[in-house]
């Protein structure tokens, strides 16, 4: 497929997604942001890649708080070790 490592990838039944299709099905998946991945559908794939590659090349100079949520107990289980 020839991705970079720092390229996001969802995996659902026996379908790879990557980049903004990733996170199109990501966004489709939570509640309060489904119309964001509705609103994606939209947008030619290839603007909104070309959207993701620059917030992922430029991801590490935008300023955010230096704090992260702590999962709850059952979030976590859904994290791969």
């Amino acid at each position: 497929m020839g991705l970079e490592k720092s390229t996001i990838i969802v995996l659902k039944k026996n379908d790879v997604y990557t980049k903004s299709d990733a996170i199109k099905k990501i966004l489709l998946e939570l509640p309060n942001y489904k119309i964001l991945g509705i609103i994606m559908f939209i947008i030619p794939k290839r603007v909104s890649n070309w959207f993701y590659d620059m917030f992922s090349k430029y991801r590490n100079s935008i300023p955010l708080p230096n704090s992260c949520e702590v999962p709850e107990k059952n979030v976590r289980n859904k994290f791969l070790d």
